[in-house]
């Protein structure tokens, strides 16, 4: 196996013909919970949450590296307490998720609420919470200066530009050449 990606599988192996996660026997674990079962390695959610920033930070030389994983991906609260704990910070969207990961005890400025079409209720709950709010359109402008100073906060937000490539649909030989 390349050594580059030795860590992916460090915490699976084959004992008797079993798959053992961790020191956990999945048979034994089927036998004793049922099946469907989801089970996660910790140490290895761990190792790889580490992996990942020190893989960013040595090819980013220019500042800080947060790795922000979307709660959307993985609801499991228990999982993204380790993740808290790992240093990540968050991607969300809905209110759902953002009342989901202040129930981790994550920073909230390390928190990145994104998407167009936020409703005032959730604009309001995200400047009370402190969390970044990314502005993706530019009616939401209006909405977090007015909710801001309702409620005499100041309001974190950060923009998504997005310019204007009217042609990009277009095929091109640049697409071309990549797909071939």
């Amino acid at each position: 196996m390349d050594k580059s990606i030795k860590w992916l599988d460090s915490c699976l192996s084959i004992r008797q013909s079993h798959l053992f996660i961790e020191e956990c026997d999945t048979v034994e674990l089927v036998e004793k919970f049922g099946s469907p079962i989801y089970v996660i390695s910790e140490n290895q959610l761990r190792r790889n949450i580490r992996h990942f920033k020190k893989a960013f930070e040595e090819r980013w030389p220019e500042g800080k590296v947060d790795i922000m994983p979307a709660i959307k991906a993985n609801w499991v609260l228990a999982l993204r307490h380790i993740l808290t704990q790992e240093g990540a910070g968050c991607d969300i969207y809905s209110p759902g998720e953002l009342y989901a990961v202040l129930h981790t005890d994550i920073n909230p400025k390390k928190v990145s609420v994104n998407g167009g079409g936020k409703s005032q209720e959730h604009i309001s709950n995200c400047i009370k919470a402190g969390v970044r709010i990314t502005v993706d359109d530019i009616d939401e402008l209006d909405i977090i200066e007015k909710e801001a100073d309702r409620l005499r906060k100041k309001a974190k937000i950060r923009f998504r530009l997005k310019p204007d490539m009217p042609n990009l649909w277009k095929p091109s030989n640049f697409v071309v050449d990549w797909f071939q």
